[in-house]
């Protein structure tokens, strides 16, 4: 569990869902870290992997994918993920604690041919280290009021490629 995760969630299901971008959400709850890969698998199509071939205790935890409304066609104009949990550098932990590799995300949307050309988009809601950032005290009014912020707190950071990747241009 992640303090907070529960208003995020629900602040995630209003912007994603019919009231703002109207996105089919699908919400999964606690997963291992082998479910979050069984779900990347579930929803790209990933080769041989289906909702009926999972563990018992897989399908009960995915089976929010078992009506394949989830499942990427060729309908879906983007596809948009929030992975909302504890990590470190390049992973997120599952509820039992173990590895979920964030390149996978891109190992298994990459290759869907029903996203290619489209959007993909992953929003992680995790820590990626444990550093903590200060604002040096020239950037920061001092109001009285305890300020909890970074230094990248006002940036969004997007790279043209992944670690170890060449960026190319079209």
């Amino acid at each position: 569990y992640r303090a907070g995760a529960d208003v995020d969630e629900n602040k995630l299901q209003e912007l994603f869902g019919s009231k703002y971008l109207n996105y089919k959400v699908v919400l999964l709850k606690n997963l291992t870290g082998k479910q979050i890969d069984l779900a990347f698998r579930l929803v790209s199509g990933h080769e041989g992997s289906t909702y009926a071939k999972l563990p018992e205790n897989d399908r009960e935890a995915l089976k929010a994918l078992n009506d394949g409304t989830a499942l990427i066609s060729h309908n879906h104009d983007s596809f948009v993920c929030c992975l909302l949990s504890h990590g470190k550098k390049g992973i997120v932990y599952g509820s039992d604690g173990k590895n979920f590799d964030l390149n996978s995300i891109y190992n298994y949307l990459g290759p869907c041919k029903h996203l290619a050309g489209k959007p993909k988009m992953a929003f992680i809601q995790a820590c990626q280290g444990t550093s903590i950032a200060t604002v040096p005290s020239p950037c920061v009014e001092d109001d009285g009021d305890d300020l909890h912020t970074t230094e990248t707190c006002d940036f969004i950071l997007s790279c043209a490629a992944f670690h170890g990747q060449k960026s190319f241009r079209s």
